[in-house]
């Protein structure tokens, strides 16, 4: 099975160059031999580049594949998000996504998509083999790290802290493309993806959660706290979930501990019946 497309070689990168040469040759003589406005040249590139990737996608054929899937979300973001301008929002996503996609592609994970403040990777290369679930969990653990350094950079500026939750599941996914003649994109579904995001949203801030086959996978590499049962949306019985603590191998990596007490709070006003029952 061909893996998700990521990015262009060197190779489409300058074909890429080359095809916007002889548009411009093309169009040269009705421009006044003027060179074709730099603006006007980037968003042709846009063009070329998104018709090449669908092009390569279209050429993917669907099919399962195995898969280590991670997924992150910042806590307490939509409350954060009431609270300050839309540029400072717009700022602070940006380089919390700059950060994540350069550890990301560090550790050859293919960025899937993103959904509001989240990010869904996938892990499924043929230079790891069976490192990507390794991969996976060294990714999740350098990315809560790098928190700390984007936090200290926020804070020059007064902008509000970010905490991350993140839950990894590896399992059986379909792949293909997915989506209609308006948009459509190469992506993974299935039940192995809905449990990743399950595991995630019982992640606290700070935690890296991970499934029983990805703990299965990966248990002499790494040290974690005690499993815990939870029930999910769409299984019958309870699921077992392990908090991540250390990678041990092939070096170590201790993952920062948040005090959860300082997490932001969110105002509600639930109301509920009750009755009061004496003498039982």
């Amino acid at each position: 099975m061909t893996n998700l497309p990521n990015s262009f070689t060197s190779e489409q990168d300058s074909k890429i160059s080359e095809a916007l040469s002889k548009i411009e040759n093309v169009f040269r003589p009705y421009l006044l031999k003027k060179p074709i406005d730099p603006v006007l040249s980037e968003e042709l590139r846009n063009l070329l580049s998104d018709f090449l990737q669908k092009d390569k996608a279209s050429r993917q054929k669907a099919g399962k594949m195995n898969v280590t899937i991670l997924i992150s979300d910042i806590r307490g973001f939509t409350s954060l998000v009431e609270e300050i301008p839309s540029d400072v929002v717009i700022s602070l996503l940006n380089q919390y996504f700059a950060t994540m996609c350069s550890i990301v592609n560090r550790h050859h994970g293919i960025i899937d998509k993103f959904m509001g403040d989240s990010i869904m990777v996938v892990f499924d290369t043929p230079e790891t083999g069976k490192k990507d679930v390794l991969n996976a969990l060294i990714c999740a653990s350098e990315m809560q790290i790098a928190m700390d350094d984007l936090n200290t950079h926020f804070k020059q500026f007064d902008f509000p802290e970010l905490y991350m939750g993140i839950g990894i599941n590896t399992g059986m996914v379909m792949a293909g493309m997915i989506g209609s003649e308006f948009y459509w994109e190469y992506t993974v579904i299935g039940d192995a993806v809905n449990l990743a995001s399950r595991i995630e949203a019982y992640s606290l801030r700070g935690q890296v959660l991970i499934s029983q086959k990805t703990y299965d996978l990966t248990r002499q590499y790494i040290k974690v706290g005690n499993g815990v049962e939870v029930y999910v949306k769409g299984k019958r019985e309870p699921v077992v979930l392990y908090e991540l603590k250390r990678i041990e191998h092939p070096s170590r990596i201790d993952l920062p501990r948040r005090e959860l007490r300082r997490s932001p709070r969110v105002n509600i006003n639930l109301p509920f019946d009750f009755q009061c029952i004496k003498g039982k």
